[in-house]
């Protein structure tokens, strides 16, 4: 199973991206009742990078006070339980953060040496587990499902299948 499970990743990767899916969030957060819970999960999560960058897009958007008022719940699985550990540590390579600026590296990560760690309050932001999508229930009532790096190693009746369970999972008007 570990020689199918690739974990090729880093914060920010493909910084437009984020920037659109950034954009949707603040949208979207401005329309939502602020003592609802606003929910989010990244199936596929490997090590946690993708998960964290969504975080960290939302601490731009709310400030620390408004996080607790939307009750922000970001979900984060993975097959994986190794990378799921490795997420939940929070500690990466430095090179990981090669596409992220100095000004959100400054407010949200540490140097340890060759190593960056994620700051605690945006650790806290996210619950990691292990799940395997294909046989295990999936999270209801998602205003965001992002999952990168998935799909592209499923055959397309798998696709079908998953693209089918994600949009059963969103609420409407979720992404």
């Amino acid at each position: 199973k570990k020689d199918i499970l690739i974990s090729v990743t880093s914060f920010f990767r493909d910084v437009k991206a984020f920037t659109a899916v950034g954009e949707h969030l603040q949208e979207q957060l401005a329309n939502q009742a602020r003592d609802g819970a606003f929910r989010i999960w990244i199936p596929g999560c490997a090590t946690g990078e993708e998960a964290y960058t969504i975080a960290i897009v939302i601490a731009e958007i709310l400030d620390e006070s408004e996080i607790d008022k939307y009750r922000i719940q970001i979900f984060a699985t993975d097959i994986d339980e190794d990378s799921i550990q490795v997420a939940r540590r929070g500690e990466y390579p430095a090179e990981t953060v090669k596409e992220t600026s100095s000004e959100l590296f400054q407010k949200y990560f540490t140097r340890q040496e060759n190593q960056v760690c994620i700051k605690r309050g945006i650790r806290d932001m996210i619950v990691f587990a292990k799940q395997d999508l294909i046989k295990e229930t999936s999270f209801m009532h998602m205003d965001l499902i992002s999952c990168r790096n998935l799909l592209i190693y499923f055959n397309s009746d798998l696709q079908d299948k998953v693209l089918s369970l994600f949009h059963y999972s969103l609420k409407d008007g979720g992404l």
